[in-house]
C-alpha cells in the first residue's frame, strides 16, 4: 500500500444523555431518553466518527433522525398523513391534536439509528479566532419503525460550521446542512436544511463555557410545523482530556418537545 508521512492522531468518547417531553401535536404526551455513544478520530483537520444511539421511549409515535427526535406516528405514520390533508398544513403551538390509537406491539427500548460522520476544517485561524468547517453525515437504517426509533430510511446530508471571536471572551457560532431524507411507508419526508445561530461566553481562561443558540430546520413534511427550540447551555473542561456539557431547550414550535434536559461529554485517549 505504499509509505506516507504519518500524522498525530487524536481518539475520543463522546455521548449524551438527554430527557424530553411533549405532545407535539399528539393527543397525549411522548417521554423519550436518549443516550448516544460515540468515538472519534482527529488527524489534523480530518475529524471522523461513529454514534450508536440508545432509546427509551412511551410512545412509538417520535422517529429518531441525527437532528432530533421528529413526530412521524411511526407504523401509523398514515394516521399523520391523512390528518394532514384533512386538517391542512401544521402550524405553531395550540393546533388541533391528532388522535393515535397505540395498537402497536413495540419495544420501549432499543437502539436508534448509527449515525457516520467526516468533518474538514478549511479555515483555522487562532489569531482572529475564526473557523470554517465542512460536515457530512449518513443515517444507516438500522432501527425498526415500528418501535419508534428510526424512520426506515437513509438519510444523508452535507453543510458547514463557523464561528467568529468578536471579543476576549465573546464567539459567535452558526451551522447548517442540507439533509436528504428518505420517506416512511405512508409518509413523504421532504429534502430539508437545518441551522443553528447562537453566542457563547467563555470565562476563567475558555475553561467555563455559556451559550445560548436557536436550532430548527424546514418543514420535515407537509402534515407539521418546522421543528424550533431555544436552547441554554454550558460546558467545563473538567480535566485536560474531559469536557462535560449541560443544556435545557424549550421548543417553539409543535414538531418540537416541549422541553428537554441534556448531559454531553467527552474523554480523550
Amino acid at each position: 500500500m505504499g509509505t506516507g508521512k504519518l500524522f498525530a492522531q487524536t481518539v475520543s468518547y463522546t455521548g449524551g444523555a438527554q430527557y424530553s417531553t411533549g405532545s407535539y401535536y399528539f393527543e397525549n404526551s411522548t417521554n423519550s431518553f436518549y443516550l448516544s455513544n460515540g468515538i472519534s478520530i482527529q488527524a489534523g483537520r480530518f475529524q471522523a466518527s461513529l454514534n450508536i444511539p440508545f432509546v427509551i421511549q412511551s410512545t412509538p409515535w417520535i422517529s429518531y433522525t441525527e437532528m432530533g427526535g421528529i413526530p412521524t406516528g411511526g407504523t401509523q405514520n398514515g394516521e399523520v398523513t391523512q390528518s394532514g390533508r384533512q386538517g391542512g398544513q401544521g402550524g405553531g403551538r395550540g393546533r388541533n391534536s391528532v388522535t393515535l390509537i397505540d395498537t402497536t406491539a413495540y419495544k420501549q427500548a432499543g437502539f436508534s439509528d448509527p449515525t457516520v460522520s467526516a468533518s474538514l476544517t478549511i479555515v483555522s485561524n487562532s489569531y482572529r479566532r475564526t473557523t470554517l468547517t465542512l460536515n457530512s453525515q449518513i443515517k444507516i437504517p438500522f432501527a425498526n419503525p415500528s418501535n419508534g426509533f428510526g424512520t426506515g430510511a437513509w438519510d444523508g446530508g452535507i453543510g458547514a460550521s463557523f464561528s467568529k471571536g468578536v471579543s476576549n471572551n465573546l464567539m459567535l457560532f452558526s451551522n447548517s446542512m442540507y439533509w436528504q431524507l428518505g420517506d416512511m411507508d405512508d409518509l413523504h419526508l421532504n429534502n430539508v436544511v437545518s441551522y443553528g445561530v447562537g453566542v457563547a461566553l467563555f470565562l476563567k481562561s475558555g475553561n467555563v463555557m455559556f451559550n445560548t443558540s436557536l436550532n430548527g430546520m424546514t418543514k420535515v413534511a407537509y402534515e407539521f410545523a418546522a421543528p424550533v427550540s431555544i436552547n441554554i447551555g454550558t460546558g467545563i473542561n473538567a480535566h485536560e482530556r474531559v469536557f462535560i456539557s449541560a443544556n435545557i431547550s424549550a421548543g417553539l414550535s409543535e414538531a418540537s418537545p416541549d422541553i428537554a434536559i441534556g448531559l454531553g461529554w467527552s474523554v480523550k485517549f
